[in-house]
């Protein structure tokens, strides 16, 4: 990664407006065609570009004038040296579902599609398209969970699953998977497959954590974990048993999951049932091989009565989580406030309350040895050692005007969808809600040139 970063200069500080930035030059998007968006980088004699300001403090804005196209961007990922995002299945009517949209570029202003169809992907996948950024390969989940063939006592859908570096693809479908292999949790009880949010290579298999659900017909009480694998060798299989992954939870979702410490962790927000309270906890499955798990609730001091999982990164200090915390007010949870977890060896753990501002959708990403922590209306705090943390404000944002210069955008309202840290910069989506983006947001140094680019 470092070869390929561009020479920028980092200065400290930060004034209340950024520099204006190298100008931009005249450049024509082709077509609304997604992959015919063109632009032409500036050529110039100088040395490179300079970013002044902090880092997550001063953004630079781009439109991506083809989010529309896919439904809104839903992630970001950088691999393989390019960025990959993602758009929406645009799930509306029953059975209106249309697999969502993958692209790629080198530097954020040329994109290119991706052509699933002659991968073999159908039309009419459903739900979200995850993205995992390795070193040499993208790996894309389609999670692909509903249809009008998944209600009641049916074979039920199986993901997709994509990995390549952009040339060469390895493609695992449903049919690679092959039916469920479902031990049923009691007579008369269904199988439904929710989501999946949790997977990661380990060894030389991909791993994942599917949440299932067992209920009978018209009841859809009760969530669990199912597992599943793809083999080097492109076997595949996906595993829906209740007594497999024993836990003292009712209801578990696991939102992400890593390798940490020759170990795999997958880290869930669960609830207990309403006989015992009903609160939500942090908790964390482990595992050696992929197949046999052990699930653990860490005593963290300081928790409140419900405590969810958003997002996990791992950083040189260590692990950081992050999500929210809530009180109990009655039956359910009250206002929900921001928290960061952190573990320097996966076992113990410290908790930090981060703001007052009620919070959903906080999130990490670490840029070389500090950690961020993002949320709603613009919220971003940093770290260095995954403790102590301090808010970031007075953010400022440039636009490109009619001449084609950056300039301070003077009431800018950009909402985090998913951010990307490297070495020495920050990358974001951003738009005007936290589910959907169709900017790029850049703070920084990044493998590329975009100062000198529109």
């Amino acid at each position: 990664l470092t070869a390929l970063l561009a020479v920028l200069i980092l200065l400290a500080g930060c004034g209340s407006q950024p520099p204006a930035g190298p100008s931009v030059p005249e450049s024509s998007v082709s077509s609304p065609q997604i992959s015919e968006t063109e632009t032409a980088p500036l050529q110039t004699e100088e040395e490179g570009p300079v970013f002044e300001g902090l880092v997550g403090q001063t953004w630079y804005v781009l439109d991506l004038p083809f989010a529309d196209e896919i439904g809104g961007i839903r992630d970001l990922a950088y691999a393989a040296g390019r960025l990959w995002i993602v758009g929406s299945d645009m799930g509306g009517a029953e059975g209106n579902f249309h697999t969502p949209a993958l692209l790629s570029s080198p530097d954020g202003q040329d994109w290119e599609q991706v052509d699933l169809a002659s991968l073999g992907f159908p039309h009419d996948l459903s739900g979200r398209a995850r993205l995992l950024g390795m070193e040499d390969e993208i790996i894309v989940l389609f999670e692909n969970p509903n249809g009008p063939d998944t209600l009641g006592d049916v074979p039920q859908r199986r993901p997709w699953v994509l990995r390549g570096d952009g040339e060469s693809w390895q493609v695992t479908g449903e049919e690679d998977f092959g039916p469920w292999q479902v031990e049923s949790r009691g007579s008369g009880k269904y199988l439904n497959y929710w989501d999946l949010e949790a997977f990661a290579p380990f060894g030389e298999e991909l791993i994942l954590m599917p949440g299932i659900g067992w209920f009978a017909p018209y009841d859809t009480a009760g969530r669990s974990l199912g597992l599943g694998y793809i083999a080097e060798d492109g076997s595949a299989g996906l595993f829906a048993d209740y007594d497999a992954m024993p836990s003292p939870y009712s209801v578990e979702t696991a939102r992400k999951m890593l390798v940490y410490q020759d170990e795999l962790l997958a880290f869930a927000s669960s609830y207990k049932s309403r006989v015992e309270g009903g609160h939500e906890y942090f908790n964390i499955w482990r595992s050696r091989d992929g197949r046999n798990w052990t699930n653990e609730t860490p005593a963290i001091e300081g928790l409140l009565d419900y405590t969810h999982v958003n997002d996990v990164v791992l950083g040189p200090q260590g692990l950081v989580v992050t999500g929210w915390q809530a009180e109990a007010d009655g039956e359910f949870s009250g206002t929900r406030l921001p928290l960061a977890l952190f573990s320097s060896d996966g076992q113990n753990w410290t908790l930090q309350a981060l703001g007052e501002e009620p919070e959903r959708n906080f999130r990490a990403a670490v840029a070389g040895s500090v950690y961020y922590a993002y949320g709603e209306d613009n919220r971003l705090w940093s770290s260095g050692d995954g403790e102590a943390w301090e808010e970031i404000t007075a953010q400022s944002y440039s636009i490109v005007n009619k001449d084609r210069e950056w300039v301070v955008h003077p009431s800018p309202h950009y909402e985090f969808v998913k951010m990307i840290g490297f070495p020495r910069g920050l990358l974001a989506i951003g738009g005007f809600s936290t589910q959907a983006g169709d900017k790029l947001l850049l703070s920084g140094d990044l493998p590329f040139d975009y100062l000198d680019q529109k």
